[in-house]
């Protein structure tokens, strides 16, 4: 069911260990995929606007910035990729966007 918002890992390795053989901070590497129906173009494009626009504080980057999905950790993100493009699901087309966001723990 649209929207939605699916996390898969991301090109880049799972994770990286970054200090003292693991027992440092940790770096998640993920995407986030923002998914819309497919009907209308314009209607979908509006609809992917709302739930990527930064200054919407019902879009899925304020809910992540904002809230303590991830306890301790950072979240960072700086570009959306594959802006509009076609996503297949269940034999279903949707548009969306791909965030890649890298989670650091403390």
């Amino acid at each position: 069911m649209v929207p939605a918002v699916i996390i898969a890992p991301n090109d880049k390795p799972s994770a990286r260990l970054d200090v003292s053989m693991g027992l440092g901070p940790i770096r998640y590497f993920l995407n986030l995929y923002v998914l819309v129906q497919f009907t209308e173009m314009d209607s979908g494009q509006d609809k992917l606007d709302e739930l990527i626009d930064p200054s919407n504080p019902e879009s899925v980057l304020s809910i992540v910035w904002n809230s303590d999905l991830v306890g301790d950790a950072d979240i960072s993100f700086s570009e959306i990729r594959e802006y509009g493009g076609e996503f297949q699901a269940a034999n279903v087309p949707h548009i969306g966007a791909k965030i890649p966001i890298e989670v650091y723990t403390c």
